[in-house]
């Protein structure tokens, strides 16, 4: 498994992973997401078809920075 170093001692997991995550959610309204991070998983559950994505982050600065990347990208149905 390959994993992204991102601030914080933290990592992003694989786009595979990260996949194949999202695939065995299946459909649904809602999703709660541990570890917001960079965001990524995030937008992939907002685009997946998830109708609201709760995303909770224990690190501020990760935290900050995930909310501007998903401010920037127009999405709405985050809520971090």
């Amino acid at each position: 498994m390959i994993t992204l170093d991102i601030q914080g001692a933290q990592f992003i997991s694989s786009p595979l992973t990260v996949a194949k995550m999202t695939q065995y959610l299946g459909q649904g309204d809602s999703v709660l997401e541990i570890g917001l991070g960079s965001g990524y998983q995030a937008m992939v559950l907002a685009k997946a078809g998830f109708r609201r994505v709760f995303s909770i982050e224990r690190i501020e600065r990760l935290l900050l920075q995930a909310r501007e990347r998903i401010r920037a990208s127009g999405t709405l149905n985050i809520n971090t």
